[in-house]
């Protein structure tokens, strides 16, 4: 579909959780998220996983190319618009040596007219299983990384995060919800323009703290590896001028569901942190479709593990080879460096660490995130670069970065987590959905458009829970569940199947519509050595030689 924007900010890992350098934090309330925040002590470090889904403010930038073994990697480079001379691509911007393309992230605005484009139209909440609710939209951030739309290097414009809340459910609480949604942007190969290559969703519930707080800003007056900061000052998980956040856990029984207008080049597959997906997409115009994405957050556990750096040749290098490119590659930020849930890595990431964290979790975190998948899927079936196939969501702490694979007739996904909650005893429980469109998976198995069903199942190590499975089907949607099993490396199987077709006879009232009576045809496949042939008709017979197989 469109070249993937690979995961490796340097400055914020976009995990969600609330990292400590130092100072006085706001005290704890009992619907706080986890949070990083006194578990180490000063000069530790923590690798963890993140769910690259917190993008706040937009920005450009050249990306340095990624390393291997004990190098250290390049500097980012920032831009603060398409016409900054940093980031000219007309000068051949992110080809040269050291440079892997320009990245970056465009901010969707909320919509305020009718036929607007790239926007967000309408959060709304539903409580203990009532009715959704339109949320308020109060403000937008408080910050000046915006970057204005430039049509002719196909720039759709960025800006930042909004803030709503649930004064209309009548709860009286003090819960604030941060919405992102951010098109991933980037330009490669000495391309002249931007493409649009992801698109990510996120709903975070947080309390605001006021105090003398700054903001994300970037100043285009100083040099492009120092002009921009990112809105944390490492004790709470975004900063504006005057407050703070606190990340929250959602409420239980609570349900979102977000309404924008986004491009029609996303396309082809959706995965995310939800629990009971439901989603519709409505084509707008010939370069719009309104998109509904509603569901519950899931709980999504996270490693932890500390190690102390060292220098090597005057240069920061972190424990042996493998962790050190594992830093250097994924970023950091407030002393914590994380690999994408998503990543292509990512099996190997929590296979590496599984021992050393003697499987079990630190902690774990509520989510309600979406985002497309920008990779192409082999079987002609399941890509289609004009329409949303299908999604996949799992509370899985590390699962396939595409979409599931179609093998000796099963839709296969991959999903990977420690086996232990932070106790290291209680197990953690996954949960997965999948919704497929009806025609895609009569494509895979060259059914008719005769009712089918379906059948999920989760096999591998550690799955000894029996996982609780649902099946499904709409008009828009198969939809296939598991809730339930066991980690650490599962695989989730689904096979799609129809009963074959049976002879028919219409009954005749009278001896002239005999003579009409319409029998369905019904075919058979017949084999004289390797030879195969298929036969049709409405009383179909083998040809000599030939034996129904």
């Amino acid at each position: 579909m469109f070249k993937r924007i690979r995961r490796v900010s340097r400055k914020s890992i976009a995990l969600g959780l609330i990292f400590a350098l130092s100072g006085a934090v706001s005290p704890a309330h009992a619907a706080d998220a986890f949070s990083f925040v006194g578990k180490s002590q000063p000069g530790e470090f923590f690798f963890a996983v993140s769910e690259g889904s917190d993008f706040f403010i937009s920005s450009l930038a050249i990306q340095p190319e990624g390393i291997t073994g004990d190098r250290t990697r390049g500097i980012w480079r920032d831009c603060y618009s398409t016409t900054d001379p940093e980031c000219d691509l007309s000068a051949g911007v992110g080809t040269r040596k050291g440079e892997s393309g320009v990245v970056g992230r465009a901010i969707l605005e909320i919509c305020t007219t009718a036929t607007q484009e790239n926007c967000v139209e309408n959060l709304e909440i539903s409580n203990a299983n009532g009715e959704f609710k339109s949320a308020k939209y109060l403000r937008k951030i408080k910050s000046n990384r915006e970057i204005a739309a430039n049509s002719a290097l196909n720039y759709p414009g960025g800006s930042v995060a909004q803030i709503w809340d649930d004064s209309p459910l009548g709860l009286n609480s003090v819960t604030k919800y941060l919405v992102a949604v951010a098109y991933g942007i980037g330009s490669w190969g000495g391309i002249k323009k931007y493409e649009i290559n992801e698109i990510t969703y996120s709903i975070i519930p947080y309390r605001e703290v006021l105090g003398d707080f700054k903001g994300p800003n970037i100043d285009p007056t100083l040099p492009s590896i120092s002009r921009a900061t990112w809105g944390s000052d490492g004790r709470y998980f975004f900063t504006e001028d005057g407050s703070a956040g606190v990340r929250m856990d959602f409420e239980p029984n609570q349900k979102f569901r977000l309404k924008t207008r986004v491009s029609s080049r996303i396309a082809g597959w959706f995965s995310g942190r939800l629990k009971d997906p439901v989603a519709s997409i409505k084509k707008l115009n010939n370069d719009s479709n309104l998109i509904t994405i509603a569901g519950e957050p899931v709980s999504v556990p996270t490693i932890g593990y500390k190690i102390k750096p060292n220098v090597k040749e005057g240069k920061w290098f972190i424990g042996n080879t493998k962790e050190n490119e594992y830093w250097n590659n994924n970023g950091q930020a407030n002393n914590v460096s994380a690999q994408g849930s998503g990543d292509r890595l990512i099996f190997d990431y929590l296979d590496y660490f599984r021992p050393l964290v003697k499987d079990t979790a630190i902690g774990s975190n509520s989510y309600w995130t979406m985002k497309s998948i920008a990779s192409r899927n082999d079987n002609s079936c399941l890509n289609d670069p004009a329409r949303v196939l299908g999604i996949v969501t799992t509370n899985a702490m590390g699962y396939n970065p595409g979409s599931p694979e179609f093998k000796d007739g099963y839709l296969n996904y991959k999903v990977a987590g420690m086996h232990y909650a932070p106790d290291g005893k209680t197990l953690n429980l996954g949960s997965y959905d999948l919704l497929i469109q009806p025609d895609a998976a009569r494509c895979l198995y060259g059914f008719s458009k005769a009712p089918v069903s379906a059948t999920i199942s989760v096999i591998g190590e550690n799955t000894g829970a029996v996982a609780t499975t649902l099946v499904s089907e709409s008009a828009e949607w198969i939809k296939l569940s598991a809730y339930g099993f066991n980690f650490s490396a599962p695989v989730i199987r689904v096979k799609i199947s129809q009963d074959k077709p049976k002879e028919v006879i219409v009954e005749a009232k009278n001896e002239a519509a005999k003579a009409n009576v319409v029998r369905k045809s019904v075919s058979i496949l017949c084999s004289k050595g390797k030879t195969m042939k298929k036969i049709s008709g409405t009383n179909p017979k083998c040809p000599p030689g030939f034996k129904k197989k």
